[in-house]
């Protein structure tokens, strides 16, 4: 088995005492930690217009400290490689990597940092903050929030608002969760980079539908939306709200809308039957729905997460109109529950 002490000093050209010296300082000091980890070529790479080499570098250097010396590596701080890694996915159209990663970068300096909570650049970048300075991925930031500011006017032209809360913006979403992943809960965590994963990756997937074969796979569009789905189910089964608690873990989604029917604004109870359906109905329904209410993108929400989490395998062509339709009214009720629960 290859030695991993000698792996690294014929990649990297260093000597062991030189490799041991730098790690035992960049365990000690977060700045020498950033310096450390500013000097390989994965950082060229990005700034060069090469994400793929910088992607696939980054995570090689990351494997190789961690099997050089695995304590060390827990010790050092190293918010640096992987807030370049969360940019270098994010020009890749990787965005579940992007929000591993921004994630990871979140939780060093949270932990690590002697102001934790100092708005730092990737704290900036998970909180969609793209107006704010002193952000190297800065074009990126902007260009994910207008992203989910879209998402946001978007469920804000529903019908069938909360009427107590005005309208839903970014500022609500930020407050009410995306800074819940500070909280050391991984729940938190999953739900929020969900959250950021699915709606940025739309634009992606949206785009593959032009340049698949007329009769193509569905799978990148299928598990998407089902992405978005239970991304839906968790926020309500996780709310924090406790008037909306839910009694135990073994409710499935139907009960929860049923048991939550007066907050999210159900007044249609027949808007509560999420069953019965096959995706080829919900794909002929959605072709002639001009129901723009949230109790109807809740319950295609309901429809989708009960087609889809049990089969992959539809006979469908599902086109542009459909998917976005679906995507809106998903990413919709994905923020209906943060807004009525939160």
């Amino acid at each position: 088995m290859p030695n991993p002490i000698s792996q690294f000093i014929n990649h990297y050209n260093l000597t062991e005492r030189e490799l041991r010296e730098a790690f035992t300082k960049a365990t000690h000091d977060n700045s020498t930690a950033t310096n450390f980890f500013s000097n390989f070529t994965y950082v060229a790479h990005l700034h060069n217009g090469n994400p793929y080499a910088a992607f696939e570098e980054g995570r090689d250097l990351l494997n190789r400290c961690q099997a050089f010396d695995s304590n060390a590596y827990t010790l050092m701080h190293k918010g640096t490689p992987y807030y370049w890694l969360s940019s270098a996915a994010y020009l890749l159209n990787n965005f579940e990597s992007l929000a591993f990663f921004l994630e990871a970068a979140v939780t060093e300096d949270v932990t690590k940092n002697k102001d934790p909570y100092k708005l730092s650049p990737a704290l900036k970048f998970i909180l969609l903050e793209g107006d704010l300075p002193d952000q190297a991925a800065y074009r990126l930031v902007k260009d994910a929030q207008a992203r989910m500011q879209r998402s946001i006017d978007t469920y804000n032209d529903f019908t069938e608002l909360p009427s107590s809360s005005g309208e839903f913006t970014l500022s609500i979403l930020r407050e009410k969760l995306l800074r819940k992943v500070f909280l050391p809960d991984n729940k938190w965590k999953s739900i929020v980079t969900t959250m950021i994963s699915f709606s940025l990756e739309w634009d992606f997937r949206n785009q593959l539908l032009d340049i698949r074969p007329s009769q193509g796979t569905n799978e990148p569009f299928f598990i998407h939306l089902f992405k978005g789905c239970l991304l839906f189910e968790s926020l309500l089964k996780n709310n924090p709200n406790p008037r909306y608690q839910p009694p135990n873990d073994k409710t499935n989604l139907e009960k929860e809308l049923r048991r939550l029917q007066a907050p999210l604004g159900f007044h249609d109870k027949s808007k509560l039957n999420i069953n019965g359906k096959t995706l080829n109905q919900v794909l002929n329904k959605i072709d002639i729905e001009s129901d723009k209410s949230l109790p109807t993108a809740m319950q295609y929400t309901g429809w989708l997460r009960n087609t889809l989490g049990h089969n992959l395998g539809w006979s469908v062509a599902l086109n542009k109109n459909q998917y976005q339709h679906l995507f809106e009214m998903v990413i919709s009720s994905c923020l209906h529950a943060v807004a009525c629960l939160y």
